[in-house]
């Protein structure tokens, strides 16, 4: 009798386990392709939304899908951290580690930030209410809101379908900003 063989898919992005070292406000983050890393409390800290001081509970894997941790706060709060942003701390060889970011247009990268926070209060949507809408991660929409990085075209193609938006919308300078928002430049005359 052979022995059902199952292949697990993306262990490069599933992770096995998650540990909490208060002593060291380290987590030891480990994928199911073997690779472990430590990632300190503090490359988040700026991401929570609440009393950063509050001691750290637990540490679970996420239940339906194993792409994600969570952090449980005596609080009661609740942070989630997801794969990439374990690379993104951590490994190098990520193509999107923090280290290696090219100097990116803070224009365009805050606009847009400006235009996902707007449309998302205009829709009357929560941050969490949104990332589930658009399949990601509250945290990092909250850091697509922030400014921190740069959202891929397909995070911003999920993001404006979930608000009933054109992706240009969130992108285009020409998209309706908010009237406080707009700064009225002086118009050059010209000399004849």
């Amino acid at each position: 009798m052979k022995k059902a063989t199952q292949t697990i898919r993306d262990p490069d992005k599933r992770l096995r386990s998650v540990s909490y070292f208060p002593q060291t406000a380290t987590f030891l983050v480990t994928f199911l392709n073997g690779r472990a890393y430590q990632l300190p409390r503090t490359a988040f800290a700026a991401d929570l939304e609440f009393d950063q001081t509050s001691p750290v509970a637990a540490v679970r894997v996420g239940e339906d899908l194993d792409y994600y941790f969570t952090i449980y706060f005596a609080s009661g709060e609740t942070f989630e951290v997801p794969w990439d942003r374990v690379l993104y701390e951590c490994e190098p060889d990520y193509p999107y580690f923090k280290q290696n970011r090219k100097k990116q247009d803070t224009s365009a990268l805050l606009f847009e930030a400006r235009q996902i926070r707007h449309l998302r209060k205009q829709a009357g949507l929560t941050q969490a209410d949104l990332a589930k809408r658009a399949g990601m991660a509250r945290p990092n929409l909250t850091r697509l809101e922030a400014g921190r990085c740069r959202p891929a075209l397909e995070t911003l193609e999920r993001i404006a379908r979930a608000l009933g938006q054109p992706v240009s919308q969130l992108v285009s300078s020409r998209a309706t900003v908010p009237k406080e928002r707009q700064k009225k430049t002086p118009q050059k005359r010209r000399v004849a």
